[in-house]
């Protein structure tokens, strides 16, 4: 950089000797002002008191060298002299950005020096790898002497600020009770000095703020849209904080039918089932067959995957089949009881029904069912008269009284 002819001009020398650059032309004497000059993809650019002036193409030369001393407010061998003074000059290794230049015009303007390192900084890390910090040794900040291990060159760490990723925006179905439990995912956050993290979530429902820590908390969360702020910290400094957005959708009620309607916990029987019609326009493949649904009370899972077909009138049933000493040891009582299951759907909202069976202990009360649909014939799925032509041949005779002891009776409800 030079003063001529009213200006300063800073230029690069090519191999031929040839000398290109761009110019201040504006310069005020008697007065401080601020000069950088960049070389960078084959550009010259120069800036006054922060501020782009101008920037001259070079294309892509190759830049002359010698072995000459370098020369601060004149030539290496002393000539052209600066006719001025010159103060803080600083030499760096690559083109600073526009941010930058800024910003050491405006440490200029404070009257104070930053020696704080810049994100860049090659002199991050450089420090001695052997060095052994006393306990509790800090720099000028007071921030740990050694961060990630290493110890950098100067009179200050520098401590990469974490980055808090919160996970993708995603769609969940909330149960029945319009609530959904929602598993966070922060694993995605990092710092690049290798700090471990510490989490901290945060959402507003309704006026009132929750907050979660860890990296995969289970929240629960109500129907609706929720925004869920995360950041972490590195046990230095606090990262901006990232968002995601949970959208809870409403679970949908269908007609369903639970077989048997009269259950006799004490039956040999394997199976319990849960009957599903689902509304007009679905399709088979919007079911998750391979999910299991969950039968309450008990929160029994049924075997998968469920049946899903259509059916005669060209709507979707769900049959779902569960273990039925398993339900039978849920605290089941000899009265009438609700019911629920739950499936799930593809994309993860859940549809749900509800029913109400008897639970019956006494066989003398089977004994009166079968005892009405004596000889009676005719009997089809899926009601078979009732329940009680156990062998399923059309007709209630003493095939099904031999078979009565110690097996159920399944009453289905038209």
């Amino acid at each position: 950089c030079n003063y001529i002819k009213g200006g300063l001009y800073f230029y690069v020398r090519k191999s031929n000797d040839a000398g290109y650059g761009s110019a201040i032309t504006s310069v005020s004497l008697n007065e401080w002002i601020h000069v950088v000059g960049t070389f960078s993809d084959g550009n010259i650019s120069i800036y006054k008191n922060g501020a782009f002036v101008q920037s001259t193409g070079l294309g892509t030369p190759t830049i002359h060298s010698n072995n000459e001393p370098l020369g601060i407010g004149a030539e290496g061998d002393g000539g052209r002299p600066f006719k001025g003074i010159i103060d803080e000059v600083a030499i760096h290794n690559r083109a600073l950005s526009d941010e930058e230049i800024q910003q050491l015009y405006q440490i200029g303007l404070t009257g104070h020096n930053d020696y704080h390192l810049l994100p860049d900084s090659p002199c991050i890390n450089a420090g001695d790898p052997n060095y052994a910090a006393e306990p509790n040794e800090t720099d000028l900040d007071g921030l740990p002497r050694v961060i990630g291990g290493r110890i950098d060159m100067g009179a200050y760490e520098f401590n990469h600020i974490p980055i808090a990723d919160a996970g993708p925006d995603r769609e969940v179905g909330a149960w029945p009770d319009g609530i959904a439990e929602v598993t966070l995912d922060g694993s995605g956050s990092y710092d690049d000095d290798g700090q471990p993290l510490s989490y901290l979530w945060n959402w507003t429902v309704g006026g009132n703020t929750y907050t979660a820590t860890g990296p995969t908390p289970t929240i629960e969360l109500p129907v609706g849209e929720q925004t869920i702020e995360l950041i972490v910290n590195d046990g230095i400094d606090d990262s901006e904080a990232d968002e995601a957005v949970i959208t809870v959708i409403e679970p949908i009620e269908v007609a369903m039918k639970f077989t048997p309607q009269a259950l006799n916990p004490d039956s040999k029987g394997n199976w319990v089932k849960a009957h599903f019609v689902l509304p007009e326009g679905f399709d088979v493949d919007d079911v998750d067959a391979n999910t299991p649904a969950i039968l309450q009370p008990g929160d029994v899972e049924s075997e998968v995957p469920m049946n899903v077909f259509v059916n005669e009138a060209n709507f979707v049933e769900v049959e779902a089949a569960f273990e039925r000493g398993s339900f039978c040891e849920a605290g089941i009582s000899d009265e009438a009881m609700e019911v629920r299951v739950v499936g799930s759907f593809t994309s993860g909202q859940y549809f749900y029904g509800t029913d109400t069976i008897r639970i019956i202990t006494k066989n003398l009360r089977y004994l009166g069912v079968l005892a009405s649909h004596w000889l009676e014939g005719g009997c089809g799925a899926p009601d078979w008269c009732g329940g009680v032509d156990l062998d399923h041949n059309s007709m209630v005779d003493l095939v099904d009284f031999a078979l009565f002891d110690g097996c159920c009776i399944e009453v289905i409800r038209q």
